[in-house]
Formats: C-alpha cells, sequence, structure tokens
C-alpha cells in the first residue's frame, strides 16, 4: 500500500511539472495530478463572502491529489484569522465512479508525500483561540479535524453515490506560506451494502 502511495505521488509530481492544466482564480491556481479526476471550474476570491469554489469530476479509485499554487504574503490572509495567509473554500466533487463513497478523508501535504506537521504552519485553520474551523459538507454529517501527526479532515456519517455531487467547506490557512502546496483526496468504500 505504502509502495502504491509512494509511485501516485512521483506520478503526481512528474504530471504537475510537466504542465497539467491548471484553472485559476483570484491569484490561486487548481490542477490535478495524474487521470484520476479533472478540474472542471474554479471561481471566488478566497473570502468567507466569496470562497474560492473547486469543481472536479472524480472517475478513479486512487487518492487524487490537488496541487495549489500561488498561496504567498503579498496574497494576504481573506478570511480573517492571525494567520499570515487564509483563504475559504468549497471543492464540489461529482462521483464519476461506479462506487459509493462512505467518507471522505483530505490531507494538507506541504511536500507531497509528507505529514503536514504542527511547525510546518499549513493547516485547517489551526491556532488556538480562532474559533469554528468551518469544516463542513453537504453530504456527510460529521466533519473531524486531524492535527497530529498530519493535517486533515475525516467526513463520515453520509453517503454519495455514483453520479451525484457533494460538498465540502474548508478553511486553509499557512503561517509559513510555500508558493505550493497538495490537498491530498481519499475515499471511502462501505464494507458492506444491504441490497
Amino acid at each position: 500500500m505504502r509502495t502504491a502511495f509512494l509511485a501516485l505521488c512521483l506520478t503526481a509530481a512528474w504530471s504537475v511539472a510537466s504542465g497539467s492544466r491548471a484553472s485559476e482564480t483570484g491569484g490561486i491556481s487548481f490542477a490535478i495530478a495524474g487521470d484520476q479526476a479533472t478540474v472542471l471550474q474554479t471561481s471566488g476570491t478566497g473570502s468567507l463572502d466569496d470562497p474560492f469554489v473547486v469543481v472536479e469530476r472524480i472517475s478513479g479509485t486512487e487518492p487524487v491529489v490537488l496541487e495549489v499554487h500561488g498561496l504567498s504574503p503579498p496574497f494576504g490572509n481573506r478570511v480573517r484569522t492571525h494567520h499570515l495567509t487564509g483563504f475559504a473554500l468549497h471543492k464540489v466533487v461529482i462521483n464519476d465512479t461506479t462506487e459509493i463513497w462512505s467518507g471522505y478523508q483530505i490531507e494538507l501535504q506541504e511536500q507531497l508525500g509528507q505529514n503536514s506537521p504542527y511547525g510546518d504552519g499549513l493547516s485547517f485553520g489551526q491556532l488556538p483561540g480562532v474559533g469554528p474551523r468551518g469544516l463542513a459538507s453537504d453530504g456527510y454529517r460529521d466533519a473531524r479535524a486531524i492535527d497530529e501527526p498530519l493535517d486533515g479532515v475525516v467526513f463520515s456519517q453520509g453517503m454519495v453515490r455514483p453520479g451525484e455531487q457533494v460538498v465540502f467547506r474548508m478553511v486553509i490557512t499557512d503561517t509559513t506560506p510555500q508558493a505550493r502546496f497538495f490537498l491530498i483526496q481519499r475515499r471511502e468504500r462501505p464494507l458492506a451494502q444491504m441490497r
């Protein structure tokens, strides 16, 4: 499993570096690495009132790597937290597979293939006193943030069937921004289904 994920990371890094199609909005670009998914549309400025909206179609079963490029100090913090940089993101994901998704995981990585530790500054709004992180989904009732040993969100208690779409709402912040970071997306399948 670990070997397969490392191979995916290498393929994704090559795909992104070799010029996969990126979609830009509000000073940030979004690109899918590999052939598991496609970015269909982006819009917004990244503020709480006008979040970035990234529409993706996922057609594969492997983890999907979304590269985010352009976060820097001049970009600023559009969500008014205490972080140096930050933005609001709504991901609209279309299930173009034959599988039911019983859960969905999103992980932040500054270096592809490496967990994002607390010290890198990249998070889903992690900072004492910030208040609610704004993690939500219309397809899953529960959103649980994981701060250590990685920065991730686990969406559960729901189901997205083939052909359906789901919306994920989040805030991404960084106190020491790098020009590029990654969102790794994994879908969970039900262990058993009633017919």
